[in-house]
């Protein structure tokens, strides 16, 4: 009934003008106030799937389940050295984590004044660092192009729908190809 009110509501405004907005305005009002109390009511729902959604007719605002907490960020297992300037570092799973990231500084510290926040790394102007990232999902990230016998730190962070992880404590090595 308020999809009619509104349509017929609306043809009027814009044949007859000003004079029959107030009117338009009310419909308005009623629908939209009726689209977000039914909005609502399918949110408050518990368990809902994608497929329950699409077989009503709306489309959903989010394909996955995510986990309600953010997660740890994850634990370093293994380095392993590959040559050439390369390697990889294999971290163990974060519970409820989708994703897992890695920052890896040339030295060992960070710049004095860095902050990472919410995902967000920000170093300061005057910082004057290596920093690479390897933000791919899983949880081997690889790194090329190290200097041999140089010093490194590397950090990570887990994530899912509800946040970013802190930063772990960093883990200092020095690159080589053997």
């Amino acid at each position: 009934m308020q999809v009619s009110n509104y349509r017929s509501d609306n043809l009027a405004y814009e044949a007859g003008g000003v004079d029959e907005k107030p009117a338009y305005d009310m419909s308005l009002t009623a629908i939209l106030g009726s689209l977000d109390s039914g909005k609502a009511y399918v949110e408050s729902l518990p368990e809902l799937s994608v497929d329950l959604i699409n077989l009503s007719g709306y489309t959903p605002n989010k394909q996955s389940v995510s986990s309600s907490i953010v997660s740890n960020a994850p634990l370093l297992r293994k380095i392993n050295r590959l040559g050439g300037g390369t390697m990889s570092f294999e971290y163990d799973s974060s519970k409820g984590a989708e994703f897992y990231g890695t920052y890896l500084v040339e030295g060992n510290a960070w710049p004095a004044g860095y902050t990472f926040v919410n995902g967000i790394l920000d170093f300061p102007k005057t910082a004057d660092a290596r920093l690479l990232q390897n933000c791919l999902k899983q949880r081997l990230k690889v790194y090329y192009n190290l200097v041999n016998n140089q010093e490194y730190t590397i950090f990570s962070y887990a994530g899912n729908a509800a946040g970013v992880s802190l930063l772990s404590i960093g883990t200092t090595f020095t690159a080589s190809n053997s």
